[in-house]
């Protein structure tokens, strides 16, 4: 679940507190959970984009302008990561799902958040 967190929120420690945030909801809720993999894993991505959404919106309210990457990595990865940066964070958990971890656009479309071949 690390994996899933970590390339939203680009930090280990942010994406341990989510994972961990979600397991323990999990606890919580998991006589009401049909399949537990697949609702964590959805608790997880949706915590993730919620976590990079928040300072976004927070600076829209207060008149900034956003730019995610304010010191953008050395190396070949600057391009990518710029476009990434432009993109809607829901679009960028897209990709994210789709490049990252596999999914078929079908199953990123109907919210099937369980990779094929891999446990969740």
């Amino acid at each position: 679940m690390i994996r899933l967190a970590c390339p939203t929120t680009a930090s280990l420690p942010v994406a341990e507190g989510i994972v961990q945030d979600a397991f323990a909801d999990l606890h919580r809720v998991l006589s009401r959970v049909d399949d537990p993999g697949r609702w964590l894993h959805r608790a997880v991505a949706n915590r993730s984009t919620s976590w990079l959404r928040r300072p976004i919106v927070a600076r829209r309210h207060l008149g900034r302008a956003h730019r995610a990457l304010d010191h953008p990595p050395p190396g070949s990865h600057i391009a990518v990561r710029q476009a990434l940066a432009n993109l809607r964070p829901r679009y960028q958990a897209a990709v994210f799902l789709r490049f990252y971890l596999g999914m078929s656009e079908v199953d990123i479309a109907e919210g099937r958040l369980t990779v094929r071949g891999r446990r969740p």
